[in-house]
């Protein structure tokens, strides 16, 4: 599969002048990933600092990408609506995001982090989110139809219409469950 290769300035530019479709991209830093002296940003805690942090990317399509360049700039994005199924997203750090109505089907989350990030509304079926961690998201009316959710944790979060169905592994103890289709199609309220 031949993909276009676009610098996040680029992807930026482009987006802030209408262009939502990027699909079959691979994603490279350039000028944002380091210092005018050529080091790489760190934050205060030695981590690379998320450069990507707060931007608006919403309802664009990824579908088929390469976006390993920003999995660990992607705290805090702004991805409303957006198409990242079928994507690579595993280890990726989606602290503080907003992926609310996002297509998130058939991505592969594995070891992912959605801490506070807000899923509501988003379509997760079919991911493979083994190990991936959902601490205090807002998950209301996600969907997780045949999900693989091994070892994924769910803790303080409220699962309030969730679609679990068919989901394997599912494991959510200190989740709060309202009106949350369980994976053998049962009604949970807790």
């Amino acid at each position: 599969m031949e993909r276009e290769t676009i610098t996040v300035e680029e992807l930026l530019q482009r987006y802030a002048v209408g262009e939502r479709d990027f699909r079959k991209i691979h994603l490279i830093f350039d000028e944002y990933e380091r210092y005018e002296s050529g080091e790489v940003k760190v934050d205060e805690s030695g981590n690379r600092e998320g450069c990507l942090r707060g931007t608006n990317l919403s309802r664009v399509d990824f579908r088929c990408s390469n976006l390993r360049a920003i999995r660990m700039y992607s705290q805090g994005l702004i991805l409303c609506h957006a198409n990242l199924s079928k994507l690579d997203l595993s280890v990726f750090w989606f602290t503080g995001s907003n992926l609310s109505g996002a297509n998130l089907s058939g991505a592969d989350i594995f070891r992912a982090t959605f801490i506070r990030a807000n899923l509501s509304g988003a379509k997760l079926d079919r991911v493979i989110a083994t190990e991936a961690t959902f601490t205090s998201a807002n998950l209301t009316s996600a969907s997780f139809i045949k999900a693989t959710l091994t070892n994924a944790h769910f803790g303080e979060v409220d699962l309030t219409t969730v679609n679990f169905r068919n989901a394997r592994n599912a494991y959510f103890p200190e989740a709060i469950l309202k009106d949350t289709i369980m994976p053998d199609g049962s009604l949970q309220s807790s």
